[in-house]
């Protein structure tokens, strides 16, 4: 059981965790899609000895404007206003199964053994308009899939899947944004040259591919292989879609929608997709990876590589 008050900044599109020093000090650009967000929840979670597990969260989150990133919403004519806030109560449940996992745990953190296992999670949210503080009716469901497959000789492979639906109709910060790292740390589930809200959806389905080939290139040149280099490729995407009920450019019903900032897009029938190889272990420490963007490349003032 766990009850967490806290009032920081966030990123609109990125699982930003404040504090990291190093993604600071290597961060590629502004803070562009930054806000403020007061987030209160409770959480209930219960685990089984089969694999099987559930969490219960009660969240309720105060979204506040920033100079950098302003909202503003259609009033009941079709006008924008300024808005400084919004607000969202959500009942969310997530279930989870890993047959065979296993832990190493710590005082504070708890760390998977058993990568080779697989992990499903379902998870639903819900929450409803004018029901304890909430601005919007919101149904978001989300499918993802974890597994680490051995391929003997040749290495392993990590496959991450995720596929999530929004059922309503809400403005765009509610919406699916692809997760990026706005930073040159690398990351291997997040989109690395994606700009933030780029892209918003109300329907995707996201793949995140990490080979490591354990040296089955180097390890076969005589000079190389005395630095123990091991080999990385990286290989991402994602699909998706925005109904004409959500698209500000579509639907002549606007109330309650905000304005998308101008830089923003919605996936077509061509996935976004990135491409990445890199050398690991360098000096028993380091990875080193290089990242081509190999879709969307004409967007004005992005990253190709």
């Amino acid at each position: 059981l766990k009850a967490s008050i806290k009032y920081d900044v966030a990123k609109v599109g990125e699982d930003f965790s404040g504090g990291n020093i190093l993604s600071s000090l290597f961060n590629r650009s502004d803070d562009r899609n930054a806000i403020y967000q007061l987030n209160a929840a409770l959480s209930y979670q219960r685990e089984s000895y089969s694999g099987f597990s559930f969490t219960i969260d009660f969240v309720h989150q105060k979204s506040y404007s920033s100079e950098l990133t302003q909202f503003f919403r259609y009033n009941n004519d079709n006008r924008l206003e300024k808005l400084d806030d919004y607000s969202m109560f959500t009942a969310n449940v997530a279930l989870r199964y890993a047959p065979g996992e296993k832990f190493y745990s710590s005082r504070r953190y708890r760390y998977s053994l058993s990568r080779e296992k697989p992990v499903f999670i379902l998870s639903h949210s819900v929450g409803i308009d004018g029901v304890l503080g909430s601005d919007y009716t919101y149904n978001k469901t989300q499918l993802s899939f974890d597994k680490r497959f051995w391929l003997s000789y040749f290495g392993y492979l990590n496959v991450s899947l995720k596929g999530a639906k929004i059922w309503n109709r809400v403005p765009y910060p509610l919406l699916d944004v692809p997760n990026i790292r706005f930073s040159r740390l690398s990351d291997d589930n997040a989109f690395m040259l994606m700009d933030p809200v780029e892209f918003i959806n109300d329907w995707s389905a996201t793949w995140y591919l990490s080979y490591f080939m354990g040296g089955l290139i180097l390890n076969r040149i005589p000079v190389i292989r005395k630095l123990q280099l091991r080999e990385v490729i990286t290989f991402k995407g994602v699909i998706g879609g925005l109904s004409d009920r959500n698209n500000v450019n579509k639907t002549d019903d606007k109330v309650g929608l905000f304005q998308v900032p101008y830089s923003t897009y919605t996936l077509g029938k061509i996935p976004y997709m990135e491409l990445g190889v890199g050398l690991d272990n360098i000096l028993k420490i380091f990875r080193l990876d290089y990242v081509w963007r190999l879709t969307y490349r004409d967007h004005p003032n992005v990253s190709k590589g």
